[in-house]
């Protein structure tokens, strides 16, 4: 059980790690004013006609000049604004809600070690730990930081769902549908962008299930309405789960008090 002192530190931790909404509502603006930009420069002839542009090389002498006529600028400009700006801050939202999860999930162990203990089938929990690991752990705290370590990489690796299954389970957080199956397909999609240069497959339909946003074959669309979904769907996990970890506290500290 968290002690009375650790719960308010405990408080305090999830309270800083929930400022990644405030990112992520940052990942928003900026990538706004970027596409503000780049539909100012479809107008802008001077840029659309220039013939050399810098770009960074491994050579010695730096940067090096490559040549891109005006429909080859046009076209990039274009593919930026339909699509590519999206897939890109798309696998940084992700990245960042991940990370979230990463540390949330690592100061509740830090905090309760013994939910260390509770395991869930289908994630290959750490039930052992090697002698060695123990040898050269310098205290008790410094082994259970890499247990929780050995714990969280395979966390990561498994599918969403059992992700959402450990924290209901481990960390008494449980994420309803809709939006349950919102991140799982966003994550999907995000898959898709990463390993699949954002190409529809099966592994996608697969993981996305109903929610999955066309057919094997066709490029993923990512537009305006999905992206800030995107956003607003990523923000709401954060605060559900930093809510319901901080109620909990709350009533820990009014049972013992």
């Amino acid at each position: 059980m968290i002690s009375m002192m650790d719960s308010i530190a405990f408080s305090k931790r999830i309270g800083r790690l929930r400022t990644v909404q405030k990112n992520l509502n940052n990942i928003h603006i900026w990538s706004s004013v970027v596409f503000e930009a780049l539909q100012q420069v479809k107008s802008d002839d001077e840029f659309l006609n220039r013939k050399m542009f810098s770009v960074p090389s491994t050579s010695r002498r730096g940067a090096k000049q490559v040549a891109r006529d005006t429909e080859d600028v046009k076209a990039i400009v274009d593919n930026a604004l339909n699509y590519e700006i999206y897939y890109s801050v798309l696998v940084y939202l992700v990245a960042q809600v991940e990370a979230f999860l990463n540390d949330i999930i690592a100061i509740t162990l830090q905090f309760d070690n013994r939910r260390l203990l509770t395991s869930v089938q289908g994630i290959d929990c750490v039930k052992k730990v090697d002698i060695d690991v123990v040898l050269e752990s310098q205290d008790k705290e410094a082994l259970i930081s890499t247990i929780i370590n050995q714990q969280l990489n395979q966390l990561f690796y498994a599918s969403p769902t059992l992700q959402f299954e450990y924290l209901k389970k481990v960390l008494d957080v449980e994420i309803n549908n809709p939006l349950r199956d919102e991140w799982i397909e966003l994550k999907a999609t995000r898959d898709l962008i990463a390993h699949n240069s954002g190409v529809i497959n099966d592994v996608y339909i697969k993981k996305a299930g109903e929610l999955a946003r066309g057919h094997s074959g066709e490029k993923i669309n990512i537009d305006k309405a999905y992206f800030e979904n995107a956003v607003a769907k990523s923000k709401s996990l954060v605060g559900r789960i930093a809510s319901q970890l901080q109620r909990s506290v709350k009533s820990a500290k009014t049972t013992q008090g």
